[in-house]
Order: structure tokens, then sequence, then C-alpha cells
């Protein structure tokens, strides 16, 4: 006979996750939100709301929904135990606004009443713009901001010939953080087998060299123009809140000047494991916003209220009394999204729009 396991306590527990492909100049970029149950009781989610960059423009989506600006809303029917709706929808990315390497946001949150855990109704998926520009660039597994524990960090660094002759040789030049150390530095997988070296590095450089690999130029032979490394490094220790690990690659031609990659780029941010700040206390309005934002502290001590960008960076910080609702202009922020903290803990993200 069929068995059916039953919880004895009823838990609401929605999770959302938003996902993203590639997002290219003058196409349309596809996205998915995933809301799933994950508690022991049916859901009674109101409604997912999605704040899409206001630089993104022709929103479409093939399920009903209402927007207001860049703020798309769907109903979210009843969900069953473990049981998940997915919906899809797509941005046009305009060239002439949107440049290649420009950093977009989508930040969503799933409106349900009594859930066990509000940490996981919310998600912020944030992307780089790409465009077929320039194929000699460095790529890295994790990319962007992390916040489970990571020990190393996998590199590919891609070239191509584009100049009009053979390449005879082809050397690439990177340089490691200080959260990287050059021991634990192993190279994976290569285009060119065997004919690359790692050469004695200079304090944190490391130089990989492809001697007499004859790449053809781009106009002769596309696809044998092309050429990549990949490599492993281990981390001397887990990332802490704020860090970040930036890095770029430089690649020889021969004897031409040096081609310089985008910047891999890896960012640790909290899980906001700390204990949840009472929304009550301290009050941040409006958010979205694209010129000032109100504070408003309804703690009994001041606070230094202040706000960091996904690097970790301090942008300000800001004084605000017990008690005391104070005006914070934003005109010197770039868009973007940022992360407000104050001294006891995290207090949420602030998206700047246009």
């Amino acid at each position: 006979r069929n068995l059916v396991l039953q919880s004895d306590s009823l838990i609401k527990d929605l999770n959302l996750r938003l996902e993203g492909k590639l997002v290219r100049q003058g196409q349309r970029a596809y996205y998915k939100a995933y809301v799933k149950n994950i508690g022991t009781a049916i859901s009674e989610a109101r409604k997912l709301s999605i704040i899409y960059d206001s630089r993104l423009s022709d929103f479409q989506s093939g399920v009903n929904h209402t927007i207001v600006n860049n703020e798309v809303s769907f109903d979210i029917p009843f969900l069953n135990i473990q049981e998940e709706v997915v919906i899809e929808y797509s941005l046009h990315v305009t060239e002439t606004i949107l440049s290649l390497g420009d950093t977009l946001f989508h930040i969503g949150l799933v409106e349900i009443l009594d859930d066990e855990d509000s940490t996981n109704n919310r998600d912020t998926l944030i992307e780089e713009v790409v465009a077929a520009f320039d194929p000699n660039r460095k790529e890295c597994i994790p990319y962007g901001i992390v916040t489970a524990p990571i020990d190393k960090i996998i590199y590919t660094i891609r070239f191509q010939n584009t100049g009009t002759d053979t390449a005879f040789r082809v050397t690439v030049v990177d340089t490691l953080e200080r959260h990287l150390p050059m021991e634990g530095a192993r190279a994976i997988n290569s285009s060119h087998p065997l004919t690359y070296k790692l050469l004695p590095p200079k304090g944190n450089i490391i130089t990989w060299q492809f001697e007499n690999i004859m790449l053809p130029d781009s106009g002769r032979d596309f696809a044998g123009s092309q050429g990549f490394i990949t490599f492993e490094v281990k981390l001397k220790k887990d990332l802490e809140v704020g860090d970040s690990i930036r890095n770029r690659a430089h690649i020889y031609f021969d004897y031409q000047k040096p081609v310089t990659t985008n910047y891999a780029r890896v960012v640790k941010e909290s899980e906001q494991i700390e204990p949840p700040l009472n929304e009550s206390e301290i009050l941040v309005y409006p958010n979205p916003s694209n010129s000032s934002v109100y504070v408003k502290n309804n703690r009994s001590e001041d606070i230094n209220f202040t706000l960091y960008d996904i690097c970790g960076k301090l942008i300000f910080k800001e004084k605000v009394g017990a008690n005391e609702k104070r005006e914070i202009n934003l005109d010197r922020v770039s868009l973007g999204i940022y992360v407000m903290r104050y001294e006891n803990g995290y207090i949420g993200k602030l998206v700047k729009t246009e």
C-alpha cells in the first residue's frame, strides 16, 4: 500500500531563485524565476515582484503580469509541498545605452504571510554585459558574488590572433592578488597540450608561454586562431565578508603590445545569518531610489548608517541619531546595488536607479 508522510508541524517556507543567461548587447536577455515551496504546508503566496535594471527595456513574459516603471509583479498560485513554479521573462539589452562590461541587476521578492525563513524569499541576480568585441578575455569559477565558503578559484584565459599573420609565440602574463598564493597555482588544461610552461614567477606574477604555437590569424582560420589556458589557484584561507579578488591578464602575440583582458572578479557577501533586524527599528525608503533616501532610526541609541558597494568598498558613513529621520542624498552614488549596514549588523540592499 502507499504510505503518505506527514509532518507534525505545518511550516510555511518559500524559496526564490533568479537565473539568467548571457546578456549580449543589442539582443534579448532571457531569465527564469523559480519559486518553490520547501515548507510542510500548502503555500499562500500573494505575488512575486521583480525589480530589473532600468537600463533594460521591452519586458516580455508569457505569464500574466502587471508592470510599473521597472517593477513587474506576478500572481503566484497556491503551491503544494515541494511544488515549484517557473516564470520566464525576457528584456532587451539596448546597445546605445549599455556597454561591454556594464553591470546589471535584478531583485526578486516573494510576498507570503508568516513565512518561517524570510531570507530565502529574496534573491539578487547581478550580470555583466558581454559582446562580440574582444575574444581575449578572462573567466573564473566561481564568478561574481559568493556567500558559501570557497577554497579555490578556477581561471580560464582565452585568446585569439586577430592580426594579419601567424603568431609564433603567445605569452600570457597574469598577476594574482594577495589571497592567491603562487604555490597554489596548477594548470588544468590548455588548447595546445605540452606547448606551454610555467616560468619562474616574479613576485605574484605567473607567466604562461606558448612557444612555436603557430597560431593562424582569424581571417584565414577563425577556429584555429583561438587558444586558452585553464588553471586553478587555491586560497590561503576563505574570504571574509567584503573581501574581493579582482585580477586580469595581459596577452602578448610575438612582439606586439599586450592585449589586456577584462577583470575576473569574486566578491564575498554575507549569508545574512546575523540575527534579523526588526524592520521597524531602522527604516530606509524609498528603495529603489534615484535621488535620495530617508533613514529613520527608531532605536533608542544613535547608529552609524554605512553604505558599501558589491566589492565591499565603503561609499559613505552617516550618523543618524536615536529616533531621528534623516534624508541622505544619492546624487554622487552610481547606479547599482549597495549593501546597507550599521554597527550591529546587516540592514539590507539599496538599489540606486536612474
